[in-house]
């Protein structure tokens, strides 16, 4: 999977997670959804787990040893990674 493909599997999944969880403000009871929101937050989880190890971390609150210094910045690259 390229890096283009890899981020919009995780906008996909992260929007499925945010739906999920604003249905469950609404019917905390239901035990469907509930299973559905743990494993797509857990599908979530191992998608930029995916992605911060191929490409970088996705924010700089993941990035505790400043390599985010080395890396294009975001303007610098398209979705294709090409700089």
């Amino acid at each position: 999977m390229n890096r283009s493909e890899l981020l919009t599997q995780l906008y996909g999944v992260g929007l499925l997670v945010q739906d999920l969880r604003l249905f469950l403000d609404v019917n905390p009871a239901n035990a469907t959804a509930m299973a559905d929101f743990r494993h797509a937050s857990t599908e979530y989880k191992n998608l930029v787990a995916t992605y911060e190890k191929h490409y970088g971390p996705l924010s700089g609150c993941h990035d505790t040893n400043g390599t985010w210094v080395a890396n294009p910045w975001p303007w610098h690259n398209d979705m294709g990674g090409n700089v």
